[in-house]
């Protein structure tokens, strides 16, 4: 099992299971990021529906809890609410 460096300097052991999403994290993030920006909210709410649609549309190959996993990963690292 594989291990990672924890802030506080720790070796802690590896979680997550599939490193093929997690390679692709980077790519996702840019699609959907500008849905959670504060300027993109419509009346206090993120776009998240519509993150969903165009990861679908540019990543085509992802199943649908994939792009569930990402958008929930956006939502959380932007700061946003995801459904």
């Amino acid at each position: 099992m594989s291990t990672y460096t924890d802030a506080g300097g720790q070796h802690q052991p590896e979680r997550r299971s599939d490193p093929t999403l997690r390679a692709r994290i980077d790519e996702a993030l840019a699609i959907v990021r500008p849905f959670f920006e504060a300027e993109a909210q419509w009346n206090g709410h993120s776009l998240d529906h519509m993150a969903y649609r165009r990861l679908r549309d540019e990543m085509p190959d992802l199943s649908q809890a994939e792009v569930h996993v990402l958008v929930v990963v956006a939502a959380r690292i932007f700061g946003g609410q995801s459904s």
